[in-house]
């Protein structure tokens, strides 16, 4: 809502801290918001990365991925959520997810946690 110059009621508080240092009534330029902050909440539904153990679900191809020292190879790509608990597979592997990718280089393997975790494990030539 917009008040002009003295739309206000001159018995208003508004007014009177400014009655000190100008005269009422000299006030000639209209009152205006400088800043309007607002703060809400939208609800949202959460992101849920919930297991569908089926192999269509979770096999979603191969790709060729470099791993450096170790060359270029053609890769299992899975869909991460659709892994159960307790599923191990070897590298390479990519794991895809809905915020991120795991990669698994050759010659480790990924366990998927109890607490929905991607435990990767590398063998002693991976590490090198």
């Amino acid at each position: 809502m917009a008040f002009i110059g003295s739309d206000l009621p001159k018995n208003d508080g508004f007014y009177r801290p400014f009655e000190t240092v100008t005269p009422e009534g000299s006030m000639v330029n209209p009152v205006e918001a400088v800043t309007l902050r607002v703060t809400g909440e939208v609800p949202t539904p959460p992101l849920c990365d919930e297991a569908d153990a089926t192999e269509e679900a979770t096999e979603r191809g191969t790709q060729a991925v470099y791993f450096g020292a170790q060359g270029t190879h053609e890769t299992d790509v899975y869909w991460r959520p659709a892994l159960p608990v307790g599923t191990t597979v070897e590298g390479p592997v990519l794991l895809e997810g809905t915020g991120s990718t795991a990669i698994v280089p050759p010659d480790a393997t990924a366990t998927v946690t109890d607490d929905g975790s991607i435990l990767v494990e590398l063998t002693s030539s991976a590490a090198e």
